[in-house]
Parts: C-alpha cells; structure tokens; sequence
C-alpha cells in the first residue's frame, strides 16, 4: 500500500521524493473519499515538514487528522497526532502546547502498552524540560527512555538525530559529570517510573514568571 511507502523513503533518505508521494497519496485518498486510509501519509508529511521547519505547514496538515486517527482503532491509542503536534510545539518553543500534547500522547501510549512509541514521548517531554530550564529532569529521561529501548531492543527511529542533538545539549549545559549521574540516575527507571516522572512534570503555567500569575 503506498500510503506507508512514504516512510520507507523517508529511512533511506530521499525526503522529497516521500512528501511528493505523501502529498499524492492524501490527494488520491481525498478524492476518493477514503482520506483515512491516507493516515499514514499524514504522519509522515506533517513529520517531513517539521523537520525541515516548516512548522505552520505540520499543524495544517495535522489539523484536520484527528479525526481520521479516531475512526481507526490501530492508531488511536498511539495517539500520533498529538505527539507530532508536540513536536511541532517545541520547534516553536510554545511549551504550553507542547506540554498539554505530549501528556495526552504519553498517557494514551502507557495506557494502550506502546513502550516504544512512549519512549519517543518521554523524549520529547524531555526536550520540553530542558527548554524550561529543568535540565536534570530532561537528563533523566533521556536515559530512562535509552534504558527502555535498550531492555525492547528498539532504536530511536527517525527522531534519533533530534534527540541526540537536545541530549548533547543537555549535557554542554549541566557539564559532564551532572549530566552523568542523573542520566544513570534515570537509566535504572522502569518504563512506568520514567512515564510518571514526565506526567508530573509541572505545567509550564505554574512556574514562575508565567502569564497566568502576571499582574
């Protein structure tokens, strides 16, 4: 089916021959009334224009997947849309938005046992906690998430180039030793610890200096 072959051009690199076929295949799908068998091609697309900062572009083409997500079983626990949606939050640096998606994706993940895909998910919150400013919590759930795939015996998928940027981040920020002790500290979490940890990470407007406590 090609609407999966999009993400197989993704892996070996050609990106604009995948959105070209991406944005043929969601054509067809539309037009054909069948616009939820494209699903697949919607993630790949919104995912192809995040990553080259075409962000506007991946909350439109993400806008109206929901609803095609909720009429497919499969995919619904994996709650995809939300996660991609958080992606798309921290390019902007929007951490409300990226918070309230990332939950929603991580809870929905748990919940349903997709390890792996919460892995990406505590990744991600972990990104959020750095651009906050909470760099150890971020330390510790990169290695609880690096922990997990190591006992799942997963990769980090096509988002590993990112997180290994925001990990090497991370660490220039906390320094060597720092960011060490609280990456062990997080690599000796089960999944379920690493997922509640991210879930209690505080809303981004209960800190400090947030707009709902401005004058």
């Amino acid at each position: 089916m090609l609407t999966g072959r999009g993400g197989s051009l993704v892996d070996v690199g050609q990106f604009n021959d995948a959105e070209r076929l991406c944005r043929e295949v969601i054509s067809w799908a539309e037009a054909s009334g069948v616009a939820s068998d494209a699903l697949l091609a919607v993630y790949t697309l919104a995912e192809l224009l995040w990553r080259r900062g075409a962000l506007d572009d991946a909350a439109d083409v993400l806008a109206g997947a929901r609803l095609l997500e909720a009429a497919r079983p499969a995919e619904r626990g994996r709650r995809s849309v939300d996660f991609l949606l958080g992606m798309v939050a921290l390019g902007r640096r929007d951490l409300v938005a990226a918070h309230d998606h990332l939950v929603v994706a991580l809870r929905s993940r748990m919940t349903y046992g997709y390890h792996s895909r919460a892995c990406d998910t505590i990744c991600a919150i972990a990104v959020r906690c750095a651009l906050g400013g909470d760099a150890i919590t971020a330390a510790r759930l990169f290695g609880a998430a690096q922990a997990t795939r190591s006992a799942l015996r997963s990769t980090p998928g096509r988002f590993g180039a990112y997180w290994a940027e925001q990990q090497a981040a991370v660490r220039a920020t906390l320094g060597d030793a720092a960011f060490d002790a609280a990456y062990a500290e997080g690599g000796a979490f089960t999944v379920e610890e690493a997922a509640a940890l991210a879930l209690s990470v505080d809303h981004p407007d209960m800190a400090v200096g947030s707009r709902r406590f401005a004058a």
